[in-house]
């Protein structure tokens, strides 16, 4: 939380946009385990008064690839480079939470929150 804080207070971070799971873990401790983390970044948010709103993967899929079903993350990642070449390649676990990221932010162009910013 510290960590959070300091990146939004030195960027000067008013309004973020998050892709939170809607579902679809197989175990009752994944399921714990999303709720918690669900709670957690809500918490998070509200605490820094951070203006905020919610994507499902399944909308951060369309808005990277323009399909929902049968997306796999490796198309996910093709997508969002051929959209921003500046992204280099790197370690596979970080371009997959980097082309999340900018999905997330794909999927938001058209919401509320980037069109008042």
């Amino acid at each position: 939380v510290r960590a959070v804080r300091e990146v939004v207070d030195r960027n000067g971070i008013r309004r973020v946009v998050v892709e939170l799971p809607n579902g679809g873990a197989l175990s009752a401790r994944a399921i714990r385990a999303m709720a918690l983390s669900t709670g957690m970044i809500i918490a998070v948010i509200e605490l820094l008064g951070l203006a905020y709103e919610f994507y499902t993967p399944s909308e951060t899929r369309l808005a990277a690839t323009g399909r929902i079903k049968n997306v796999s993350k490796e198309e996910v990642i093709e997508a969002i480079c051929g959209r921003y070449p500046d992204i280099t390649s790197g370690p596979k676990c970080e371009m997959e939470h980097i082309c999340d990221a900018l999905a997330t932010f794909e999927a938001a162009k058209n919401g509320n929150l980037v069109r008042m910013a």
